[in-house]
């Protein structure tokens, strides 16, 4: 029986997959195993780009209100919504 820290679960890969660890000659089970301690890192590099596109964002359209002052002119909710879209970015890169 696994200990509290362990968890045994089931993985299904695609077969190309498999294939190609296979023909690399590496050990499947150890690409498995080693999962759970490269997705947290994944996931806190990813939170962590997503501050920083945010920040950025935010900093810009400060200086942008300074230099500028408020933006009502026509043709400004379409730049809201593009400046929306890259706070929402998904993590692929794409814009939503």
């Amino acid at each position: 029986m696994p200990s509290e820290a362990q968890r045994s679960i089931i993985v299904t890969l695609d077969a190309d997959v498999v294939a190609d660890y296979e023909a690399a000659g590496d050990d499947l089970s150890e690409v498995v195993n080693a999962l759970p301690r490269m997705l947290p890192a994944t996931h806190r590099r990813a939170e962590s780009t997503a501050q920083e596109r945010h920040a950025a964002l935010s900093d810009y359209l400060d200086r942008v209100l300074l230099e500028d002052g408020p933006a009502n002119e026509p043709g400004f909710e379409a730049e809201v919504q593009h400046f929306v879209g890259l706070l929402t970015a998904a993590d692929d890169g794409s814009v939503r």
